[in-house]
């Protein structure tokens, strides 16, 4: 009734009371943007933990999936952003042995490909109390330039300076 927003109101029979928002056949690709954002408002009487979920193929909620949260008061509007986790680029037959720790990385599975988004999910975590919220104007932001293609060993090396600094 009041534009295009969508409000939802979830109940505690569940513990992850929400929707699913399925990409059209062929998915999303938001490989040239850093981040989905959409805007929330709380429309109920208790705080509300609003969470965003953006889903590659075969997300289970910890892998293939980066999620989002934001926490808002009765009556409160906000915006809650997802970035994208993205595999950082790789090397091909690259082998260091003898290391005892590296570049440090995001988990294996919080990484997500942004040009094979399948779904975005919208829920409450287990939630206390019946819950009403609105979500509006959900978008793919800010601006990504993709690095180069997988690079070879002979490109990576030497990796370290006379120092021992990773260059």
């Amino acid at each position: 009734g009041e534009g295009k927003a969508l409000q939802l109101e979830t109940g505690t029979a569940h513990d992850w009371p929400g929707i699913d928002l399925p990409a059209p056949p062929g998915g999303w690709d938001l490989s040239r943007k850093d981040h989905v954002a959409m805007d929330v408002v709380n429309r109920g009487k208790h705080k509300v933990t609003v969470c965003l979920r953006v889903d590659n193929p075969g997300a289970n909620g910890k892998k293939h999936c980066n999620t989002g949260t934001l926490d808002l008061a009765p009556g409160e509007r906000g915006v809650l952003t997802v970035p994208f986790a993205r595999k950082p680029p790789g090397y091909r037959d690259v082998k260091i042995i003898g290391m005892r720790a590296g570049p440090p990385r995001a988990p294996q599975g919080a990484l997500i490909d942004p040009a094979n988004v399948v779904n975005l999910v919208v829920f409450v975590p287990r939630p206390k109390a019946g819950h009403r919220f609105m979500i509006d104007t959900i978008r793919a932001g800010g601006s990504f330039t993709p690095p180069p293609k997988d690079e070879t060993a002979a490109d990576f090396f030497p990796f370290i300076d006379e120092l021992g600094q990773y260059i």
